[in-house]
């Protein structure tokens, strides 16, 4: 069977290494898997192809600004796309992110309907049944409910003008019309979310996100730990910075900032900048507690890597967050920092507790659990 995945990104951020884990698990089980993408390194494989350039994501990115037109640019790098995907001839075409800069929806969408593909769409956000945001409930956003009213712009893919929201929604209903896909989703709360869309006619599966198992030691470190990809308002930044201002008798760690970023954190906080997963599962595995106090998130992987470690996870209670923390951790509210302080004071480390969190982790959410259930998916839907 050959396999085509499409994404935004490889080899980087939370989506580009599900797709590289699902890529490699495939060749492992002996599946000819391909891979297409259009943003960041370009990486030479024989079976991965880069079809982007900083020009077009420059020029893509002033158009989405200017015209509010993101996810409907890039007509040049969509033709390339397509003589791709025709020059391979995929039995299955799964695609993950749409949105990103670098390709035209409705270009590809249209190609994959005319050419009877059958797909499978990973949605890893929202974007793809809204008029304008990958996320909503931090702007109280309702336009998935609404036709397609969005009045956002301080939120990716951001814009500096509202003209398209309506035509975008409906450009989306359309093109899935038709279409020969499943949706996957990674969680039972954007599975929900989807049943008040024009999705809900479509099969939707829940497949959780995957990533490496191993086993943990006790440790006897006392450093409280934050991870993000990118830090923003969104993700807890500032939440952070206050619960450890609450606290300056403890030490706290937050990886994946920018030298700026780090630049205003206060004296107990340590900043890390991004570092490869190598040295992120030996930073996860020194700490005891994770905080994730992310104000929306469909199901983030770094509260996967926290329980794989074997940390107690204190975040709020948002989107997918609270599938996998209620394995081991405490939900909060929103800047209940009074409750976080209380939990984080009478928290008693007990390595079993540790051990029996790293085993739920190996067995709910192994990447070859993921990839098994993908590969279920593909079969039946062939």
């Amino acid at each position: 069977m050959k396999i085509l995945q499409i994404n935004s990104v490889y080899d980087f951020g939370s989506t580009g290494k599900l797709v590289k884990l699902i890529h490699n698990e495939l060749l492992n089980k002996n599946f000819d898997s391909y891979v297409i993408y259009g943003r960041n390194k370009n990486i030479v494989d024989d079976k991965i192809f880069f079809i982007g350039s900083k020009i077009n994501f420059f020029i893509d990115v002033i158009k989405s600004l200017i015209f509010d037109t993101h996810g409907f640019n890039s007509v040049n790098m969509t033709r390339k796309m397509i003589k791709k995907i025709e020059n391979i001839k995929p039995d299955i075409i799964h695609l993950h992110n749409l949105h990103g800069f670098y390709l035209n929806i409705e270009m590809l969408l249209n190609h994959l309907k005319e050419n009877n593909y059958k797909v499978i769409h990973t949605l890893h956000d929202c974007f793809m049944f809204t008029g304008f945001c990958s996320y909503y409930d931090f702007n109280n956003c309702k336009s998935h409910l609404n036709g397609g009213v969005c009045n956002c712009k301080n939120i990716y893919p951001y814009r500096l003008f509202n003209l398209n929201s309506v035509k975008n929604y409906n450009l989306k209903n359309n093109l899935y019309k038709n279409l020969n896909v499943d949706i996957v989703v990674p969680s039972e709360w954007l599975a929900n979310e989807i049943r008040n869309t024009f999705l809900n006619v479509k099969k939707t599966v829940v497949i959780n996100n995957g990533i490496d198992v191993y086993d943990i030691e006790e440790n006897e470190s006392e450093f409280i730990l934050a991870v993000s990809n990118v830090w923003n308002k969104r993700k807890g930044f500032d939440d952070v910075i206050s619960l450890a201002l609450k606290m300056p008798d403890k030490k706290f760690i937050m990886v994946g900032l920018t030298d700026r970023e780090i630049k205003k954190l206060p004296s107990n906080i340590h900043g890390i900048k991004r570092v490869n997963y190598d040295e992120l599962k030996k930073i996860y595995q020194s700490s005891k507690i994770f905080l994730n106090f992310t104000y929306e998130d469909n199901f983030p992987t770094v509260n996967l890597e926290a329980l794989m470690a074997g940390c107690y996870i204190i975040g709020y209670k948002t989107g997918g967050s609270v599938e996998s923390i209620k394995h081991y951790g405490c939900l909060i509210d929103k800047n209940n920092y009074e409750a976080a302080i209380d939990i984080i004071n009478n928290f008693k480390y007990e390595f079993k507790e540790s051990l029996k969190a790293n085993q739920i982790a190996k067995e709910l959410y192994s990447k070859q659990k993921m990839v098994d259930e993908y590969i279920k998916l593909y079969k039946e839907s062939i």
